[in-house]
């Protein structure tokens, strides 16, 4: 898979950013977490929740499909948050300067965007969503 080139650059970019022990630390525990799914041969499905689903989570959902994407794992992304609010249109303008191709498909008060990462990728709805609380136990890993 060959992101975007703008994508690609914005990407080259992140990679030489220095990430501190403790961020390392704790995002061993996702890497941990991602790994034994692979090995048990499963689908990794990641949420990612914040209060407004607008901008936090959505750039979560974003950037961890494509590293998924273009790393080869099979990975479902999701965001949502406990209120329905429209994706923020800075943070859109934001992954747009980004290099993503980002596609509205409607203008409704909380439109829905098609975003893509490279030629020939599968296209991800992205849109707000509040998250719905299942009668399940859940495994929460907090990454703060």
């Amino acid at each position: 898979m060959t992101l975007f080139s703008k994508l690609s650059d914005s990407v080259d970019k992140a990679l030489e950013l220095p990430i501190s022990p403790e961020r390392k630390e704790l995002l061993g525990l996702l890497i941990d977490f991602i790994q034994e799914k692979i090995n048990q041969g499963e689908m990794v499905n990641l949420n990612f929740i914040c209060t407004h689903n607008s901008r936090r989570s959505q750039f979560s959902q974003i950037w961890a499909q494509t590293a998924a994407d273009y790393y080869g794992i099979p990975a479902n992304c999701y965001s949502g948050g406990v209120e329905v609010t429209a994706f923020n249109e800075r943070a859109v303008d934001s992954i747009m300067r980004a290099g993503f191709d980002v596609i509205p498909t409607d203008t409704s008060d909380n439109p829905r965007y098609h975003i893509l990462h490279s030629r020939g990728a599968d296209q991800f709805w992205h849109f707000p969503k509040p998250m719905m609380i299942l009668p399940m136990t859940l495994k929460i890993l907090q990454l703060s």
